[in-house]
């Protein structure tokens, strides 16, 4: 089958992982569009975590901001289910932008966000320009 086909078909895909190909040979065999379409599916799968975590830190407003809550990983990939604890004024300054999601180690898809900060719990992720921010933005509960 031929690799578009296959990724249209696909919820999200990561290069070289699903189908072998890399990132490279699919954008110079069918250009931006592919490019375009995987990122979007991708910012959407962490709009869809980070609207579940919406409800989660509302579900903690009675709490001190030193508290402890849990979260799902705000990561693209579709079938994601790890947790992680955040504090709630952790969460709030992360919410900040609506271009930051919390991701766990080793989730980070690095053509579409980059690393801004990090400790032993988490990683925090920004999208870069274009979709990914876009998207980002574009879906914030918050916005």
């Amino acid at each position: 089958m031929c690799p578009v086909k296959r990724l249209v078909n696909e919820q999200t895909w990561v290069p070289g992982r699903d189908f072998g190909y890399p990132m490279e040979w699919i954008q110079e065999r069918y250009g931006s569009t592919v490019m375009g379409f995987r990122e979007e599916r991708i910012a959407k799968n962490e709009a869809v975590a980070r609207e579940f975590n919406e409800r989660i830190d509302q579900s903690h407003e009675s709490l001190p901001d030193s508290s402890f809550m849990h979260i799902v990983c705000e990561c693209g990939y579709k079938r994601c289910d790890e947790i992680i604890a955040v504090m709630k004024d952790e969460y709030e300054r992360i919410r900040n932008d609506a271009r930051q999601f919390c991701v766990v180690r080793g989730h980070v898809i690095r053509d579409v966000e980059a690393i801004i900060e990090e400790n032993d719990r988490f990683l925090l992720v920004a999208k870069r320009e274009g979709t990914p921010a876009e998207v980002a933005i574009r879906t914030d509960p918050r916005g």
